[in-house]
């Protein structure tokens, strides 16, 4: 859901103006988005076309913030927060968490006070949102990002490292994915809703930020789970029991994820791969420009074996492997998540990046009340 309130404040600092988007600004954003990808040796980029606030809804509630240059109206800036329910803290009561991502802005006012200004205004968006604690990711390889917005300046917000996020994407065709004849599968239908509400309830008990669906969630066609069908949720049963899930998303029709360019070295390093992916298991890098052809893994809940782990990955390849090229099936699992070894095990990409939890110098009691030793829980899907 995009808040659009007049409520809002905007500020103008000098020559540039910070002000909360609205739907007639879907175009420059959607150029802007286009122009600036991560940074790195795989440059990233996402196309939200045909409406960035239709494709945010996933987000949850959500403000995309945009700084121009006043004289030319030109954006020269933008990020976004939004909030939605999550558990924290092992509690069977979700709340609300933010989370801050897409902050770009165009190479003439990098390294300029510009930055602090912009956390200066966000400060005050954040007042008409009910989490004081923000989530975001870095890039590993955006060194720049690391070493300016995550420094912990006086000027800036807090930025506490949760370790290492992995964000997988796995090649879904050729796989020896292991079916475990105690267990069956069946799809989800709209019966299933309050079992698979309660099992997500269960796994998130030694989980951290694992997401919150309601029984509206799954039955919209937009909002949180938009487009997600719930009969692309795959249940493992053992006996009458749940005891692992997870869904199939595909979010090409609001929102894709490509290539927009490789480094010197490291396309050199791609076309390597790409000859020996044509005999082999390994997925290939995709081209430049290409949109990547991938599933979210959405939902995860296990709370059996891996081996019931194993037997859900085998129902959702049985569905996937005459889809030639297989398309690739993306998850991210924290460095710490008991799942990452068996995702591993099978041929994938793995994206690299630094977990945060954000806040405001003020809302530091808020932040030292985390359980640290829960397992961090992200929803990629909703990133």
């Amino acid at each position: 859901m995009n808040d659009f309130p007049s409520k809002y404040p905007s500020k103008q600092v000098g020559e540039y103006y910070f002000r909360v988007a609205e739907p007639q600004d879907n175009s420059p954003i959607l150029s802007f988005i286009r122009n600036f990808p991560s940074d790195g040796n795989m440059q990233i980029a996402m196309d939200l076309s045909p409406n960035v606030f239709c494709a945010k809804e996933v987000e949850g509630k959500s403000a995309i913030i945009i700084c121009e240059h006043t004289p030319s109206k030109k954006i020269v800036g933008m990020g976004q927060i939004s909030q939605k329910e999550c558990f924290i803290n092992g509690e069977k009561t979700p709340r609300y968490l933010g989370y801050m991502s897409g902050l770009r802005s165009i190479p003439e006012v990098k390294g300029s006070t510009l930055l602090a200004r912009a956390y200066k205004f966000t400060e005050e968006i954040q007042k008409n949102f009910d989490s004081s604690l923000f989530l975001t990711t870095i890039l590993e390889e955006n060194h720049h990002a690391i070493k300016t917005i995550a420094s912990n300046r006086a000027n800036l917000p807090k930025y506490n490292d949760w370790g290492r996020l992995h964000t997988l994407m796995i090649k879904m065709g050729a796989n020896s994915w292991k079916n475990d004849q105690a267990f069956s599968v069946t799809k989800a239908t709209v019966n299933n809703i309050p079992q698979i509400i309660e099992l997500i309830g269960e796994a998130s008990r030694n989980r951290q930020f694992m997401s919150f669906y309601s029984p509206s969630d799954f039955l919209s066609t937009t909002g949180l789970l938009r487009d997600l069908d719930i009969s692309s949720f795959y249940l493992i049963w053992r006996g009458k029991n749940l005891v692992a899930m997870g869904g199939v998303w595909s979010q090409h029709s609001f929102r894709r994820w490509y290539v927009r360019q490789y480094s010197s070295f490291f396309k050199i390093f791609t076309t390597a791969v790409n000859i020996a992916s044509s005999f082999s298991r390994y997925p290939r890098f995709p081209s430049e420009n290409e949109i990547i052809d991938y599933r979210f893994l959405t939902s995860l809940a296990v709370v059996d074996n891996d081996s019931a782990l194993e037997t859900l990955l085998h129902a959702i390849w049985q569905d996937h492997n005459k889809i030639l090229p297989a398309p690739l099936l993306m998850i991210a699992l924290h460095e710490r998540d008991p799942l990452l070894k068996t995702f591993k095990h099978y041929p994938h990409f793995d994206l690299k990046s630094r977990l945060y939890v954000v806040h405001s110098r003020q809302h530091e009691n808020d932040y030292l009340a985390l359980q640290k030793d829960l397992i961090p829980t992200v929803e990629v899907a909703s990133m």
